[in-house]
C-alpha cells in the first residue's frame, strides 16, 4: 500500500513561525485599533487608525494562506492492493476504484482518465509536484500494463 501526498506545503519549518507573526499582526493591529476606537485618543507609539488596520490586514492574509496550505495537505492518491483510492481538490470526501472494475487507462500529461464499467473517472493533477507527478504517473503506466495482460 502506497500513499502519496500530492501538495508537499510543509516541508519548510518556518511555515509555523510566520503563521505565528501573521496571527501577532493581526491581534495587535485588532486590539490597538479597537483601543484608538473605544479611547478616541491617537497614541503616537502606537500607530495610526490606518497602519494599525493595515497590519491586522496582513496578519489575516498571513492566516489565510496559512489556513489553505493547511488544507492542501489533505489530499492524496493511495495505491492498494485491490483499489486505488484519492482525495483530490474539488471532492468532499474520499473516492476508491476497485482495480477489477478497470477496463482501460489513459496517461496524459496532467490528467489520468479510468475507464470503468459505468463511466469514466478523470483524475486531474494540476499544481502538483513534479516528483509526486512523475511517482503517480509510473504507477498507473504500471497498472495499465498489469491490465492490458
Amino acid at each position: 500500500m502506497e500513499k502519496i501526498f500530492l501538495y508537499q506545503v510543509f516541508k519548510n519549518r518556518f511555515a509555523k513561525f510566520f503563521y505565528l507573526v501573521g496571527l501577532l499582526m493581526f491581534v495587535y493591529g485588532v486590539v490597538f485599533l479597537a483601543r484608538l476606537f473605544i479611547l478616541d485618543q491617537q497614541f503616537d507609539a502606537f500607530g495610526s487608525r490606518t497602519s494599525l488596520a493595515f497590519i491586522a490586514f496582513q496578519g489575516l492574509i498571513v492566516i489565510l494562506q496559512y489556513a489553505i496550505a493547511l488544507r492542501n495537505t489533505r489530499y492524496f492518491i493511495e495505491f492498494g492492493d485491490n483499489s486505488i483510492s484519492y482525495l483530490l481538490p474539488k471532492q468532499c470526501s474520499p473516492e476508491s476504484v476497485n482495480l477489477q472494475d478497470i477496463n482501460e487507462i489513459e496517461v496524459k500529461l496532467n490528467e489520468v482518465v479510468i475507464h470503468l464499467p459505468e463511466g469514466e473517472k478523470v483524475l486531474r493533477f494540476e499544481n502538483v509536484a513534479y516528483r509526486e507527478l512523475k511517482q503517480i504517473k509510473q504507477r498507473f503506466e504500471e497498472l495499465k500494463v498489469a491490465i492490458d495482460k
